[in-house]
């Protein structure tokens, strides 16, 4: 808050936030993270930037678990929104193995399923995702993860490099990096990676 009335005197801006911020030269828009319609034009949002669409049974399923969120529903609903999207092999065989006739329902019921069974607790889906990349990429990437969560500014590929030693793998890291994306961002212009 802080930061935006300071900039607000040399911008202006328009905030969609579920609190009001007192602050002149700042445009408010009253949006509630649970109305059902913002979250849903989220998940369009979200999956229109992959050029990707979700069947509509599966965004209900994801706007009514999200709904009934406690907490952290934005950050509930990007880690749910981003496994749905990175599906891998052991995925794509359980999508085929469902009792479904056709191949639009299979998917359909999996997503449905999937989003059903993921827990309502941020952190233990954020443990499960990694748990998942560990399956990409091996073991090592736990271990970059620590790193990085652990650093007070980031870390570069080339400390990684020294921290990981024989485990390092360069092209496997920037796979890596790709595949959490909207979780890591790259910070003072040296490439050094933090959440």
């Amino acid at each position: 808050q802080l930061w935006v009335k300071i900039l607000a005197k040399f911008r202006s801006f328009i905030i969609f936030s579920p609190e009001k911020l007192e602050i002149s030269g700042v445009e408010y828009c009253s949006i509630l993270p649970t109305d059902k319609e913002y979250i849903r034009k989220y998940i369009e949002g979200y999956y229109s930037r992959y050029h990707k669409e979700l069947h509509h049974k599966v965004v209900e399923a994801l706007v009514n678990r999200t709904e009934h969120l406690k907490t952290d529903k934005k950050e509930w609903l990007d880690v749910a929104l981003y496994w749905i999207l990175n599906l891998g092999k052991d995925d794509f065989k359980m999508i085929s193995d469902m009792p479904q006739p056709n191949e639009e329902d299979k998917i359909e019921s999996y997503f449905i399923e999937l989003v059903n069974g993921f827990s309502d607790d941020i952190c233990q889906m954020m443990k499960e995702l990694v748990k998942k990349s560990e399956e990409v990429f091996g073991s090592s990437i736990s271990e970059a993860l620590n790193y990085i969560a652990t650093s007070r500014f980031g870390l570069r590929d080339s400390d990684l490099e020294l921290l990981l030693d024989s485990d390092w793998d360069y092209i496997n890291f920037s796979r890596f990096r790709m595949w959490f994306a909207p979780f890591l961002k790259e910070s003072y212009g040296d490439k050094r990676w933090n959440f």
